[in-house]
């Protein structure tokens, strides 16, 4: 395939699915040099999800200078929600839309996967995966089987490199400077630990309340009220 704009065979530019290719061939150590310049030079006609996808490859390239400039030209469209401590991309693809690429939530999980590799840590990692976790459907999928498994894959990777998945804590719970509960968390009962704190009928009265969560130790919590 040619992207030299002189010839007149082959494409007259680098496109998304050239991206796709690319870090799939990256990822299994046959990174081209020239693809590599073509699709950097190409990067403003890309959809945002082949931006990522391309970013993710530069990583595997380790390319620093054209993964700041993709990184970059991705978060012109990234807003936070400081009220909701999320954030999301702003995704300019109403023209687009039902192509592969331009799959809302799936721009959003490969972005995901970039930060995993890039700023585990930041908060627009953890923003990113608040929002996509407000956005399910019935609170167990997204809009396909395609969709969520690649969401789901994201979590993962984030939850490796950011060190989510091994926390090592403990967190006590006090309820108008009382202590109601004690609960210890780490990487054995992750998805088994007790995550519920109930107060019903008497134990309420009228007036104003105060719930503190007090952590020591290593991992975030994270925590609603209702």
């Amino acid at each position: 395939i040619l992207w030299d704009r002189t010839k007149k065979e082959g494409k007259s530019h680098a496109d998304n699915l050239d991206a796709f290719v690319y870090m799939v061939l990256t990822d299994e150590a046959f990174e081209n040099k020239k693809m590599r310049d073509y699709l950097y030079r190409d990067r403003n006609s890309l959809a945002v999800y082949a931006k990522a996808m391309f970013g993710m490859a530069l990583v595997k390239a380790e390319d620093s200078a054209k993964l700041t400039m993709i990184i970059k030209n991705i978060e012109q469209f990234l807003v936070f929600d400081d009220e909701n401590q999320t954030a999301y991309l702003n995704l300019p693809n109403s023209s687009y839309w039902w192509s592969w690429y331009g799959s809302e939530y799936e721009a959003h999980a490969y972005y995901l996967k970039l930060l995993a590799r890039t700023a585990p840590t930041d908060k627009k990692a953890s923003g990113l995966v608040k929002y996509l976790l407000n956005n399910r459907k019935h609170a167990t999928y997204w809009n396909s089987t395609r969709d969520t498994a690649v969401i789901v894959e994201a979590f993962a990777d984030y939850l490796a490199a950011s060190g989510e998945a091994a926390p090592d804590l403990t967190l006590d719970i006090f309820f108008n400077n009382k202590k109601m509960k004690t609960v210890q968390i780490n990487a054995e009962n992750l998805f088994s630990f007790d995550n519920k704190f109930v107060l019903e009928g008497k134990q309420i009265s009228t007036g104003a309340h105060t719930i503190t969560l007090k952590k020591s130790g290593t991992g975030p919590v994270y925590f609603n009220a209702y």
